[in-house]
């Protein structure tokens, strides 16, 4: 977590220019498929996100989740701690009430991993840029509420990998 401060620092210092520009927030429920090694893990999990506009179209947010349920394969109990981190946002333009959106940036995630009721290895964290994509669609009428379905790779290395889908509702200040 002491990596991801520097960019929650920078995030915050732009507090004052976002003062002037559009900020919203967003909730998802996130289906999170991991892979250690050769084993498949599917914990569920909760992500908050708040984020502002730098241009039009062009957003910066972060991110925080924590894991809602466990998995277990082969005597290995898997469960996602914490997710953090730092995504540029990169929409089209809105047509018929629909955007395509894409997320890069950069997280961080904390794992519990217990082999065989060992407790071992325990807490492991890793660090990763991530990449995303998704749709989202304007709720009605709406000038502020949206719903989008999104897809992200939050960590891909040593033989580890980390990708969400998500389902999400989002609103516009």
């Amino acid at each position: 977590m002491n990596k991801l401060l520097p960019l929650v620092f920078l995030s915050l210092c732009s507090v004052g220019f976002a003062s002037a520009t559009e900020l919203y927030g967003e909730i998802n429920s996130s289906y999170v498929l991991s892979k250690i090694e050769d084993e498949t893990f599917n914990p569920l999990a909760l992500e908050a996100r708040v984020g502002f506009y730098l241009e039009q179209q062009v957003g910066l947010e972060l991110y925080y989740g924590t894991g809602l349920s466990d998995d277990t394969e082969v005597g290995i109990e898997l469960s996602l701690n914490s997710i953090a981190g730092v995504n540029l946002r990169f929409e089209s333009p809105e047509a018929q009430g629909m955007k395509v959106f894409i997320l890069l940036g950069y997280g961080m995630t904390e794992w519990d991993v217990d082999r065989s009721g060992t407790g071992e290895p325990g807490k492991v964290d890793f660090d990763d840029y991530n990449i995303g994509g998704g749709f989202e669609w304007r709720i009605g009428k709406s000038e502020n509420w949206f719903v989008n379905l999104r897809g992200e790779r939050f960590l891909n290395k040593d033989n580890i990998r980390l990708n969400t889908g998500s389902l999400g509702v989002r609103y516009v200040f």
